[in-house]
């Protein structure tokens, strides 16, 4: 039997082992916080031109993301999901860091005036169902990377300055006249350590017409 001495040094155990465990699932959850915060603030960064002052003065550091204008998070797990950016007339171009974003489901700039690249960062949302950038000035190909994301659905990029190199082997192009609204296989060729590779993903809207270049 257990003596009354060794009860009290299991119950010490027990909860010193509890207070590790919500000690390290509350240091987690700031620090998946920080790194959703950190790359807001480096797409705040990239912008040169805030016409309304709305991520100017409302995506401050010391306020918790999930407050901020236009980003939405997840009830239990207060990490960011959407970021919707359309028709704020913002001037900038989009950062590397937007791929940290790993909880993003969606996420809409369009109507602004975006340009440079699509980062390579892009393949990182993993969890991503939704892009649209159409209306803007973006330039250069679609990134490959873009094809390791394997939930997305609906990537509009339209009226931009896009090249149409990255639709090659199949039957859809940047030139094409009508948006795409049924399922459609996109297969990306991407060179990795002199490996070819191809990634494939597949899509139930694409609207890739009225691109300049």
């Amino acid at each position: 039997m257990y003596t009354m001495g060794k009860i009290y040094e299991i119950c010490a155990l027990i909860l010193t082992l509890v207070v590790l465990c919500f000690t390290c699932c509350m240091s987690s959850k700031h620090l998946n916080e920080f790194s959703d915060q950190s790359a807001l603030l480096s797409l705040k960064d990239s912008i040169t031109e805030d016409p309304y002052g709305i991520l100017t003065h409302n995506w401050i550091a010391n306020t918790s993301v999930c407050n901020w204008f236009a980003v939405y998070c997840g009830v239990h797990h207060r990490r960011v999901t959407a970021l919707d950016l359309g028709g704020m007339g913002l001037v900038g171009i989009i950062p590397p860091e937007i791929g940290n974003l790993s909880f993003l489901s969606f996420i809409n700039i369009s109507h602004n005036k975006f340009h440079g690249s699509l980062p390579f960062e892009l393949g990182h949302l993993r969890r991503l169902k939704v892009m649209s950038i159409r209306v803007n000035d973006i330039s250069g190909e679609i990134p490959p990377s873009i094809g390791m994301l394997q939930q997305l659905q609906h990537l509009n990029v339209g009226y931009n300055s896009l090249s149409g190199n990255d639709f090659k082997n199949t039957s859809i192009h940047l030139y094409k006249y009508e948006p795409v609204h049924y399922t459609v296989s996109i297969k990306l060729i991407t060179q990795i350590n002199n490996t070819l590779i191809v990634l494939k993903i597949i899509l139930k809207y694409l609207f890739v017409n009225f691109n300049s270049k």
